[in-house]
């Protein structure tokens, strides 16, 4: 196994230079597994994902999504991606770039998207499905009609100060300590706030305004009833949510997200709910049983 960051890729965004890319790759790969990170992480954070997938014949690759890794921190961009209305074709331009520079067509390509990413992800799809082999969404939901009220509140914010970060939305969504390392398994079973004291700077920073409106915007979009339209019906797709993630007030949302997407003609939808899980599947709290889980579902479905 080998790693390193890739540059290569332009971005969509001018002002981007390139595309981070974090790849962990094996000779002789048997498939692709293209991770789309989340809110307030990195792509390099999936360090130990990548290597339980590389011990089984996977080349796993990461790239920094917009307004986060250490380019983002390096152009004082943290948290901040640009234009909120612009964002979301800036993301899912970024994700397809990477997807075209790595793919080969001789592996199957999955690609994973987490919470934010899964929204991205979601986007990709209803474009761009036929780029891909399989897809797993983590952390995601169906349809909330609320999204879209939040984002017309949070306007007047973006409209006034949008570089200024929003430590109290984030102590909202996050917890009361954001950016601070926690050594309790429950609160680490629950949510997360950095692996480790020197991640603070790339892992749980806070957002901007104008970030934030970015996100919701992408929400709005990506979870709309009829977000699937246009997804090849005949797409392996597993969602995966912990049973005890805070974001998820409604019970079961994997199986009201498959419902959403057989509804639109889908017919390799499968479901997963990890009891004791929280938001975070892959870091903490036994997430080498999410690990051996995707790796089964691969093995039946694309391997």
């Amino acid at each position: 196994m080998t790693y390193q960051v890739y540059t290569h890729i332009p971005s969509a965004l001018k002002e981007r230079p390139y595309v981070p890319v974090h790849a962990w790759e094996v000779d002789q790969p048997r498939a692709i597994l293209h991770v789309v990170h989340g809110m307030s992480e990195h792509g390099g954070r999936y360090e130990k994902l990548a290597h339980y997938f590389n011990q089984r014949g996977l080349t796993v690759i990461a790239h920094d999504q917009l307004g986060h890794g250490a380019l983002a921190r390096k152009n004082h961009n943290l948290g901040y991606l640009g234009a909120p209305k612009q964002a979301k074709d800036i993301l899912v331009a970024d994700t397809l770039a990477v997807v075209r520079d790595f793919k080969k067509d001789s592996l199957p390509y999955i690609l994973l998207g987490n919470s934010m990413g899964a929204y991205v992800t979601r986007l990709f799809l209803k474009s761009y499905s036929q780029e891909i082999d399989a897809c797993i969404l983590s952390a995601s939901h169906a349809h909330v009609p609320f999204i879209g009220g939040l984002r017309r509140a949070l306007q007047v914010l973006t409209l006034r100060s949008k570089r200024e970060t929003n430590l109290k939305l984030h102590q909202l969504i996050f917890g009361q300590e954001p950016v601070k390392a926690k050594n309790s398994p429950a609160y680490q079973a629950t949510w997360r706030a950095g692996q480790t004291l020197k991640e603070e700077p790339l892992i749980g920073f806070v957002f901007t305004n104008a970030g934030f409106q970015a996100v919701l915007d992408l929400a709005q979009h990506a979870s709309q009833r009829n977000w699937a339209q246009g997804v090849r019906p005949n797409l392996p797709i597993l969602i995966l949510n912990g049973g005890a993630d805070p974001l998820h007030f409604r019970k079961n949302e994997q199986e009201r997200l498959k419902a959403e997407l057989e509804k639109q003609g889908l017919r390799q939808v499968n479901t997963k709910r990890f009891a004791g899980h929280g938001h975070e599947l892959f870091f903490y709290n036994r997430e080498e049983e999410v690990f051996a889980y995707i790796g089964a579902w691969l093995e039946k479905e694309i391997l």
